[in-house]
């Protein structure tokens, strides 16, 4: 590390000590903070820059990209290691809408659990009902809701080398960095949405370590009937390798709750609470 970084560091507690001068990873992202970086490597080498320079504390955002940024600094800085000889452990700040950048490496006693919607549109039930995992997460669980699903390409193995594209990085990225994820889907013509089923599809791989493989998974299929739907999300998820989870209620039926206010529902609340505490009791998956 660097002796002399400029502005020195402040220590915020026994075990938290960060560079009062920063990086701001907003142009890392593509113009106006939209898409992916003009040279994807020079992004990834100058995230290495800042670490070797001894900068601990990283400025970042789901909104740059959207949701590539974050991908970016876990692809060039994990593993995180402290000490001598050692790239520093940076910690991150998240404006709005908290995005982990999984800068911590360490076990930890929070749980981490992201939440995936199979939904597209902007407004829908399914991804209020999501957003609503966002407020009921108790002490020690620590809830993040992941990008739309439409950034992803269709799945094609062509497309999976070792540079897969941006979004699909980031995706696996996110998933490799919690302890469990909470899945939610609409039905669609007796069935889960395709764009749940596409994302499913590009965490499946690589077959041989993919960020699906142990990871306890909880369902909440949404709509007027679940046709089968729960089941077959839960046969899609083993073939994966991960570990669907027993739910108090996998399938919430939309004539049950108040449409006009979904996030003030209480059944709404209470699914999701008790969805989410049978995620924070699964066994313990180690990230990434």
């Amino acid at each position: 590390m660097n002796a002399k970084l400029p502005g020195g560091t402040l220590r915020l507690s026994d075990t938290l000590t960060l560079t009062r001068v920063g990086f701001g990873a907003l142009q890392l992202a593509g113009p106006m903070a939209h898409g992916p970086p003009r040279d994807r490597d020079e992004a990834l080498a100058v995230l290495r820059d800042v670490a070797d320079a001894g900068i601990t504390h990283l400025d970042t955002s789901d909104y740059y990209g959207p949701h590539l940024v974050n991908g970016l600094i876990r692809e060039a800085l994990h593993p995180y290691r402290d000490g001598p000889g050692g790239r520093p452990r940076p910690r991150s700040r998240q404006r709005g809408l908290r995005e982990e950048a999984h800068t911590m490496s360490t076990p930890s006693p929070v749980h981490r659990t992201l939440v995936l919607s199979g939904s597209l549109r902007h407004a829908s039930v399914t991804t209020l009902i999501a957003r609503t995992a966002l407020a009921q997460a108790g002490p020690g669980h620590e809830v993040t809701l992941a990008a739309r699903l439409d950034g992803l390409p269709l799945f094609n193995e062509d497309l999976d080398t070792d540079r897969p594209p941006p979004q699909v990085a980031a995706l696996r990225a996110q998933v490799g960095g919690v302890d469990s994820l909470f899945v939610l889907t609409p039905v669609y013509n007796a069935g889960i949405s395709a764009a749940l089923k596409n994302a499913i599809d590009w965490l499946s791989r690589p077959r041989d370590h993919c960020e699906l493989a142990a990871k306890p998974v909880a369902g909440l299929v949404v709509g007027y009937h679940s046709q089968g739907a729960e089941h077959q999300l839960n046969t899609i998820l083993r073939a994966t390798g991960a570990t669907p989870l027993t739910v108090p209620l996998p399938m919430l039926g939309l004539r049950t709750i108040d449409q006009r206010d979904i996030t003030g529902d209480p059944r709404v609340h209470r699914t999701v609470r008790d969805t989410l505490d049978v995620l924070r009791r699964a066994p313990a998956h180690a990230p990434g």
